[in-house]
């Protein structure tokens, strides 16, 4: 592990050589004060945080698979594969599903319901009305939250089979066993490792690979901190994916995982945070045979499993001087919150709304002047 003797003025001078140059859609957005010399690890996520996936692809392959045992394991016909299919752009993450009247919803701040599908049909005033009584609430099973960019297919999915299904068979009463179907064959084909088998197989396709993230952990770990990887993915797919990642990327490092002290796979996030759990020491992906991890962590094994208490309990970081990075607000940031670490989340689409943000900058400020007019007459109308 690396001695911390560096100061955190050193990681900011790093920082700074091009922080100028860097796009606004680039840049990191702060809600609280972080002093990088007040962090001595940092921990990251896998994916979505250090692998980005070509969205896309990883879309239409998501939901190829899911179509494939929705017809072999739930008996839907054969003709859903030409109306089931990839569609830019309408599922984002945040929407919610309504599982029992077939709708996608989008939510307003105050979670009520500012627009919404039934399938790919836009909700009529009416329709809509009928969520205004009160805020959505998520402590029962009607609704649910697509709250990670793996689970944009599923809103998809969903959509298009409530079209096709009222199409050809009519309105239901309720849609709840669809959101089943669907919900059971798309974590069919994560669990049965044929996604990440297709992915392994054409990496490049599906990965987007940087000699910036290489650049960056050097940076980190050139300034003294303490990097560890923290993934729910397993050990075979993460050697696989960090080796594409990292792997040639940099004389320094023969490994990919010599930019890490500590590398942790099948976590069980958000369980790691908030339940114990014994750490081992994996060869493979399965706990059969695995040995409990005993005596100081070594930087070249992947472990799993495990807890964030006996993590900080082992490698003597201070919770509130770890710094984690993950793109899943519950799961990443919420729960590790829990542990008293520092937080950091990956938000893959705020680069594309900052561009449309600046795109659109003259006509925002336009609309805001006329509101602020509007206002002002109104004002001097009520009391004239």
């Amino acid at each position: 592990m690396s001695d911390g003797s560096h100061s955190g003025s050193s990681l900011l001078e790093l920082l700074r050589e091009t922080g100028d140059d860097i796009a606004r859609n680039r840049r990191i957005f702060c809600n609280r004060d972080l002093d990088l010399s007040e962090i001595d690890a940092i921990g990251f996520d896998m994916d979505y945080t250090l692998a980005a996936y070509a969205q896309e692809a990883l879309e239409d392959l998501s939901i190829e698979l899911t179509v494939d045992r929705l017809i072999s394991e739930r008996g839907y016909p054969e003709a859903i594969r030409e109306r089931v299919h990839t569609m830019p752009g309408f599922a984002i993450r945040g929407l919610v599903m309504d599982t029992e009247l077939g709708n996608v919803l989008k939510l307003d701040s105050y979670r009520n319901v500012s627009r919404g599908y039934h399938g790919f049909r836009e909700l009529s005033e009416l329709e809509e009305s009928t969520y205004r009584s009160e805020a959505i609430r998520f402590n029962g099973e009607r609704y649910a939250l697509a709250d990670t960019l793996f689970a944009l297919p599923e809103v998809t999915m969903y959509a298009a089979l409530v079209a096709f299904l009222e199409e050809t068979e009519g309105e239901r009463e309720s849609w709840r066993q669809v959101y089943d179907d669907v919900r059971f064959s798309i974590d069919l084909a994560h669990r049965d490792g044929s996604l990440k088998a297709r992915i392994m197989a054409d990496t490049p396709h599906y990965v987007t690979r940087s000699e910036g993230l290489a650049r960056a952990l050097h940076r980190l770990r050139s300034s003294g901190k303490q990097l560890f990887v923290l993934t729910n993915s397993w050990p075979r797919y993460t050697d696989h994916l960090m080796g594409y990642l990292l792997d040639d990327m940099r004389p320094e490092y023969p490994s990919w995982r010599n930019y890490f002290d500590i590398i942790i796979a099948a976590a069980q996030k958000p369980d790691f945070f908030t339940e114990p759990g014994a750490l081992l020491r994996s060869g493979d992906d399965y706990e059969p045979g695995a040995e409990a991890a005993a005596g100081p962590l070594e930087g070249d094994t992947i472990y799993m499993h495990g807890n964030s208490r006996d993590l900080i309990e082992r490698t003597g970081w201070t919770p509130s001087r770890t710094l984690y990075v993950g793109d899943h607000i519950y799961g990443d940031i919420l729960r590790s919150r829990k542990s008293a670490w520092r937080t950091m989340m990956i938000v893959q689409e705020m680069e594309s709304e900052l561009e449309h943000a600046d795109e659109t900058l003259e006509q925002l400020t336009s609309i805001r002047e006329l509101e602020v007019a509007v206002e002002r007459v109104t004002f001097e109308l009520a009391y004239d």
